[in-house]
């Protein structure tokens, strides 16, 4: 789905969305010059507010999605040996 339709999904505003993908917490696709969401950004973005609503800063969330992917790919490596 385009921006315009996740963030009418979400109930969030483009500010918010382009915010967290400066922060590298969404990284939604492109078709052409514009960002396409799946699934998958929906769920890390009510992921990301679930955080917030336990008190988590973004700077925090960020932290735990990047230690997260680390040991996703990890062990991927792992299991490729």
């Amino acid at each position: 789905m385009y921006l315009k339709e996740f963030i009418q999904k979400e109930n969030t505003t483009p500010d918010t969305v382009r915010h967290y993908i400066y922060l590298n917490l969404l990284n939604p696709g492109r078709k052409g010059r514009n960002y396409w969401f799946t699934e998958n950004e929906t769920d890390i973005f009510e992921a990301i507010k679930e955080f917030q609503d336990l008190g988590f800063s973004l700077q925090e969330i960020k932290d735990i999605k990047n230690y997260t992917m680390s040991r996703v790919v990890l062990k991927s490596n792992v299991h490729k040996t």
